[in-house]
């Protein structure tokens, strides 16, 4: 799977529906993987729009719960809630002066 422009930090995969979440610090993006599609198709999600990235790589990552359809994206201090279903952002959560190094969903 082709992609992100720089390593992959965090990846989130539910065999059961052939799909994928992944996190890149450098390019600040999010991909949404169909392992069903040949090639791997992804639709891109921008991790923090506006923003100049990550600090560093573990200042960022993804968590997912797959049958909820909805993921949490963190990078530096900015946390997104993302609708995998539709591919959108749902709401951003701010109130964080330091980076965010690591985000749970309750399942």
């Amino acid at each position: 799977l082709r992609g992100h422009v720089g390593p992959v930090w965090s990846a989130e995969v539910d065999w059961d529906s052939q799909r994928a979440l992944s996190w890149s610090f450098v390019d600040n993006k999010l991909r949404l993987w169909n392992f069903r599609e040949e090639g791997g198709d992804a639709t891109e999600l921008e991790a923090s729009p506006g923003a100049e990235g990550c600090v560093s790589p573990w200042s960022g990552g993804v968590e997912v719960d797959w049958e909820r359809q909805r993921a949490v994206s963190w990078c530096s201090s900015k946390l997104r809630v993302w609708d995998l279903e539709r591919g959108c952002l749902l709401q951003e959560l701010v109130g964080h002066g330091l980076p965010t190094t690591c985000a749970a969903l309750q399942r």
